[in-house]
């Protein structure tokens, strides 16, 4: 039996060299790969935190120039809504002038034939339909501008959105 323990004690000292060699080097590289995954993931962070502060300069950027957008809108609109009020003010002042002219063509035409007044009638008419005319022509002038002042802007700002996206 002496012979069995003396001729397997070899076995068994490699054996236990070998388990302990395995386990230190097994340790040994979890710990290279853990530092390993650390590092990357801290590496993964700070790539994360410098793109999100991009990501939010072009976010405040973009919010300030689409804000700027809506105000030149709105202002557009309100110098819309001003120049219509200014337009029906003026068409209003028109027809008042026009109706004191119709009266003087009508004055004017008592004075003389039946075709003297058929004339101021119809003179009048023109002159009512002129400033009907007028109106019409002056309201989509403001209308084109206000068209043109929203495509410019809308413009602008899709060109905004595309450079947030970039």
């Amino acid at each position: 039996m002496m012979t069995l323990i003396s001729k397997g004690w070899p076995y068994l000292v490699v054996v236990a060299l070998g388990a302990t060699i395995y386990f230190w080097g097994s340790n040994n590289g979890q710990d290279k790969i853990q530092a390993k995954w650390d590092a990357q993931k801290v590496e993964d962070q700070k790539a994360y935190n410098k793109l999100k502060g991009e990501y939010d300069v072009r976010n405040r950027q973009h919010s300030y120039e689409v804000g700027m957008l809506t105000t030149r809108l709105q202002t557009a609109e309100s110098n819309y809504a001003g120049e219509l009020a200014r337009l029906s003010s003026d068409y209003d002042s028109r027809m008042q002038q026009s109706s004191k002219r119709a009266d003087v063509y009508k004055r004017q035409a008592e004075a003389g034939a039946f075709e003297c007044r058929s004339l101021a009638s119809h003179a009048a008419e023109l002159d009512s339909s002129l400033e009907q005319g007028r109106r019409v022509v002056e309201e989509l002038r403001a209308t084109v501008r206000l068209r043109d002042n929203q495509l410019i802007e809308l413009g602008n700002q899709i060109k905004a959105d595309r450079k947030l996206l970039q």
